[in-house]
């Protein structure tokens, strides 16, 4: 169950019959709310500008609200004035209408304020017995269904409902007095209570999600709503309104879990995905072993045969070890979060004499930047290597599925006093723009269920935040281009 502002501002605007209205002065547009509308007794379907607005005063009190109005934009001070409306049906109205400016670089750029029917607020006069019992009752129904605490101006329980003393398990006596650090678990830093300060000592309401420990020192969620009740525009005291979420917290621990094992799936997958290739193209530097060997039964006896059998036979082998080394880092299994300094030539080595393996094997030509050995990345190197398989994966698939000519991956890199910046480029058609917002969502993907699970970018986003980097789609490019920030270790 969740609060929203906009619930809120309906039940005031309905309880106190007051309606809302917005003028912005850089295309002279009003807005109305609903219950304005309704006080004029005009559809809201019904089209409303300034002028129209104004010709529903009463003509002796037109030039009052044009004048308060002008003045209220001249000399960027509020205004509050009584005044009679005829509405759409020609009944006069009083009301009360109120502006305030908004002003930006010294100018004010819109007019804001209320429009309270009078005629409904002189009737509750004479209903005042009436309205304090329904606000007795909403109080009753408020306090049966949320977590309620009255705090003073220095933030000490002097009120609590029954939902409060159940919910944290201690009784009202051993509440009262106290402040909320009672139920302090430790879970937020202290950054998050500061904010949480600032926001209503400034006279604002604040809402948050607040994880608090009850007696037995368990835990508990609840989404928190504090306003500050106010006395001639002092502070008095604050009023925090609160809902159980714990069961719908434990429900995301779990999602969360999943989507990490997910994610370790994932890894597992882009690597498989790449290793598609590997069987076939190990096979060809086997061919030439075998080749050259027979080669060297038939020649012993030339020595140039022979050497160039053996050089031949050495490259072949080189190869398959490389192959066979970068399919061993890359997949591994470890989730071990051990950091180290490494050289990022290192990685690149590995990770793209395997690649290359792979997408030769689809005809995708990988165009990439030599790395100098001298920069050094603190990072997991298994974690780095995946960013950049998925990444080209990504890239591949994208280029596959296309009915281009071209098929290129190109790797820029870019040397930087603090950082190393990394562009992977591909060929491929680009990402349509309405995709372009969701790309790093969860489980957002284009690709069929058999070709990707929505985690990739989303996995490389946060590899990239554990090593302090920053990672983007790089529109600058004219191809799709997704660039990576990665901080230097320090000597």
């Amino acid at each position: 169950m969740n609060l929203k502002s906009d619930y809120f501002i309906e039940e005031i605007q309905d309880t106190t019959h007051t309606g809302l209205w917005e003028v912005d002065l850089k295309n002279m547009s009003l807005h109305w709310s609903h219950k304005t509308y309704e006080i004029h007794n005009i559809p809201e379907s019904e089209e409303i500008d300034i002028e129209k607005a104004i010709s529903y005063y009463h003509d002796d009190d037109q030039e009052i609200i044009k004048t308060a109005f002008e003045e209220c934009i001249k000399y960027q001070r509020p205004y509050r004035k009584v005044l009679r409306i005829i509405d759409n049906d020609g009944n006069t109205v009083f009301v009360e209408a109120s502006g305030k400016p908004i002003v930006e670089n010294g100018k004010v750029v819109k007019v804001y304020g209320t429009f309270r029917n009078m005629n409904t607020h002189f009737n509750l006069i004479n209903k005042k017995r009436i309205m304090g019992e329904e606000l007795s009752e909403y109080k009753r129904s408020l306090e049966q269904f949320f977590i309620v605490a009255h705090t003073d101006i220095r933030g000490k329980i002097i009120s609590v409902n029954e939902n409060f003393c159940k919910i944290s398990g201690y009784s009202e006596k051993e509440l009262l007095g106290q402040d909320h650090r009672i139920l302090n678990s430790g879970t937020h830093p202290k950054e998050f209570f500061h904010n949480l300060w600032d926001t209503i000592l400034s006279g604002n309401a604040w809402n948050g999600t607040v994880c608090n420990k009850k007696k037995d020192g368990s835990l508990y969620w609840v989404e928190t709503f504090i306003f500050p009740n106010k006395l001639e525009k002092e502070i008095t005291s604050f009023t925090a309104i609160r809902f159980d979420i714990t069961e719908k917290m434990n429900l995301q621990q779990q999602l969360n879990e999943e989507i990490d094992r997910s994610t370790f799936q994932s890894q597992l997958a882009a690597i498989g995905e790449m290793s598609t290739g590997i069987s076939h193209e190990i096979n060809n530097p086997l061919s030439i072993i075998q080749g050259n060997s027979m080669i060297i039964e038939k020649s012993c006896q030339d020595n140039e045969k022979v050497l160039k059998s053996i050089s031949s036979i050495n490259k072949a082998i080189k190869r398959i070890s490389r192959i066979i080394n970068g399919l061993r880092r890359l997949g591994t299994k470890s989730q071990s979060d051990d950091f180290k300094t490494v050289s990022l030539s290192q990685i690149f080595n590995d990770t793209f004499e395997f690649c290359l393996e792979a997408l030769q094997h689809k005809c995708v030509k990988v165009i990439y930047d030599k790395v100098d050995p001298k920069i050094k990345i603190f990072c997991n190197e298994v974690k780095v290597s995946q960013i950049f398989i998925n990444l080209i994966n990504n890239a591949k698939d994208a280029i596959i599925d296309s009915e281009s000519d071209e098929k290129w991956i190109k790797i820029m890199v870019e040397d930087n006093d603090n950082d190393v910046i990394i562009h992977i480029i591909d060929s491929g058609p680009g990402i349509p723009e309405e995709n372009k917002s969701r790309i790093m969502e969860k489980f957002f993907t284009t690709k069929s269920v058999s070709h990707g699970n929505g985690l990739g970018l989303t996995l490389v986003n946060n590899f990239v935040k554990e090593i302090n980097g920053k990672f983007y789609l790089n529109e600058s490019f004219s191809n799709t281009c997704f660039t990576i920030e990665i901080p230097k270790a320090k000597d």
